[in-house]
């Protein structure tokens, strides 16, 4: 049945629940047009919860989202979180974190509004969720953690597709990455080395390493810390203090989503940098919003602690390894999407 009415005394039909008591649903014609009613949104598919007059469903690990009626109301969001990457072994830099989309096929942090025509179809729409990179547990001739891997929602609208963090480094500068780029690992012999820039607007840069060459006691080894959606990585100073090498700020999204998924509505936070620092004060950094922390050695020819792990379907990255230690594992991404169903 068609829908001729658009407003009652100015008022949009989607606003109006009654009329006279009696509920748009049992209306069939308003002054003699005809009157349909409004229609809601339904699906199926992920975790499914419910958020006042909101549906939300939270995939961490892929599916499909099944539209079963595509409803009048454009109140509509979604999230999609790449996998984050893996730390770097032996004072190895944090992994980056998983590129992140947030109701806009290019921008990552910022709510765009509503999106016009994200569904317009019944029926199945591919979500894909990333992996997170592994750490680097042994030399392989390339020294860097693993890359995570992309996260897509295959809407009617665009296909929409978070890009893979980037694993955090040894021993060499980094190249650009699409999501948020990977720390730069310190080890002796180089005073810097660079982290890796984000060649997208889905994270942000890598942090750069340091590294002094004074004889024990007072040598020491930062690396740098991995990107976060929300802000780049501290670069390395030499200047000892706690948070140098920490990773990038991820972004918090419990105004849409709520506290119950991620990282308490946070994700995408960049990994710890690992470090040697011989009895230096001064650690190394700690993962932001569900990034790993990395670890590190406090004498000389001791073994470090390994990277911590991104936390579980953040799209954070992991801690790199302290001396002789290996990097944390990249964190798993999420699909988030959110309607108006009531």
């Amino acid at each position: 049945m068609a829908n001729n009415v658009e407003k009652v005394n100015g008022v949009a039909i989607t606003d109006i629940e009654k009329v006279n008591g009696v509920t748009d649903d049992n209306l069939e014609a308003l002054n003699g047009e005809e009157f349909a009613g409004i229609i809601h949104w339904a699906a199926s598919g992920g975790n499914v919860t419910t958020s006042g007059n909101y549906k939300i469903h939270t995939f961490t690990s892929s599916g499909q989202f099944d539209v079963t009626t595509v409803g009048d109301s454009t109140d509509i969001q979604f999230l999609v979180v790449a996998g984050g990457g893996g730390g770097g072994r032996d004072a190895g830099g944090g992994g980056g974190a998983g590129g992140a989309l947030y109701n806009s096929a290019t921008t990552s942090a910022n709510d765009n509004g509503n999106v016009s025509g994200l569904f317009t179809s019944t029926g199945n729409h591919a979500v894909t969720v990333g992996a997170g990179g592994a750490g680097l547990t042994s030399w392989d001739g390339v020294g860097l953690g693993a890359d995570g891997s992309n996260s897509v929602l295959v809407a009617d609208s665009a296909t929409y597709t978070a890009n893979a963090g980037d694993g955090g480094s040894t021993n060499s500068n980094l190249a650009d990455s699409t999501g948020s780029g990977g720390g730069a690992g310190a080890p002796g012999g180089v005073a810097t080395r660079t982290g890796a820039t984000c060649s997208t607007n889905q994270g942000n840069d890598g942090g750069n390493s340091f590294s002094s060459h004074g004889g024990y006691p007072n040598r020491r080894h930062r690396s740098g810390g991995g990107g976060g959606a929300g802000g780049n990585a501290r670069d390395c100073d030499g200047g000892g203090s706690n948070d140098e090498s920490d990773g990038g700020e991820g972004v918090d999204y419990s105004g849409t989503f709520g506290t119950g998924i991620g990282a308490s509505g946070y994700f995408a936070g960049g990994g710890g940098g690992g470090g040697v620092n011989y009895q230096i004060a001064g650690g190394a950094g700690s993962g932001k919003a569900g990034g790993g922390a990395g670890d590190y050695s406090v004498a000389a020819g001791s073994v470090g602690g390994a990277g911590g792990n991104g936390t579980a379907n953040t799209g954070s990255g992991a801690g790199g390894g302290g001396n002789a230690a290996n990097g944390g594992n990249g964190a798993s991404g999420a699909v988030v999407i959110r309607y108006l169903f009531q």
